[in-house]
């Protein structure tokens, strides 16, 4: 056998050998990381099995009580989206001043008109100190 020879078959066995503990420790990492799977496998399924436990005596619970679930305001978040969508468009309006003047103006004859259909006795009684002018001072009413 002459040196060449040799050296091929040196350098053959370190690669046979190189391979080989790869193949080793790919075996070790494959049968610890089944190991680990066949672990969280098994928590995710006692995981599930205590969840449809706990959804199953809610559910029985739910029927013993007869709780039914809460009624819904409708109108109440009718009107709140009402009145956001209003302030919203009232607030940051790009019509300018004049479209502004015009909403307040309407606000103010719709609360005129709903004032005027109150009782007179409780629109005096809810007035604020600060409502009587100078004119009323003056003449003692």
């Amino acid at each position: 056998m002459n040196i060449q020879e040799r050296m091929r078959s040196m350098k053959d066995d370190a690669v046979n050998a190189r391979l080989s503990s790869g193949l080793h420790r790919a075996e070790r990492d494959r049968d610890r990381l089944e190991a680990e799977n066949d672990a969280l496998r098994a928590r995710v399924s006692d995981a599930e099995d205590e969840r449809s436990r706990l959804l199953d005596s809610l559910e029985s619970m739910s029927k013993r009580t007869g709780a039914a679930r809460p009624k819904r305001h409708r109108l109440r978040g009718a009107i709140v989206l009402v009145s956001a969508a209003g302030s919203a468009y009232v607030m940051g309006s790009k019509a300018g001043r004049e479209r502004y003047d015009q909403l307040r103006r309407w606000w103010t004859d719709t609360t005129a008109k709903m004032k005027d259909r109150a009782p007179e006795d409780r629109w005096e009684a809810e007035a604020p100190a600060s409502v009587v002018t100078s004119s009323d001072v003056a003449t003692g009413s």
